[in-house]
């Protein structure tokens, strides 16, 4: 008969794993339910005319459709420019990705309001 070695009290079972894998089973719940609740609320900002004019700003100031190189800047501009329109990218990537048909409307709805003032 072999003798099996004890484990000391209050030390975890090296080859037991559930409760490691029971926090990483966790971690994944939380970050789903975090992404949820991002698309839910982009979505809701995007499904409104007051909340497209919000998106259609912020990916502006993002210079997203303008060349970050400009020969005569100082150091260090084109890579800001460039991780402004990283966030842009970002931006336009989460409306073509979660409500694609938003974006013709926001497009239509910029182009009415830019004619609307000449």
């Amino acid at each position: 008969m072999a003798l099996m070695a004890q484990q000391p009290l209050g030390e975890p079972d090296p080859f037991d794993d559930s409760a490691q894998v029971a926090v990483e089973a966790r971690k994944a719940d939380v970050t789903r339910l975090q992404r949820e609740r991002e698309v839910d609320d982009f979505k809701w900002l995007m499904g409104n005319k007051q909340g497209r004019r919000v998106m259609w700003r912020l990916m502006s100031m993002t210079g997203l459709f303008c060349n970050p190189y400009q020969p005569s800047a100082p150091p260090g501009f084109t890579e800001f420019q460039c991780g402004k329109q990283d966030i842009g990218q970002r931006l336009l990537g989460e409306v073509h990705e979660l409500c694609p048909e938003k974006y013709n409307t926001m497009v239509e709805e910029q182009q009415a309001w830019l004619t609307k003032l000449k």
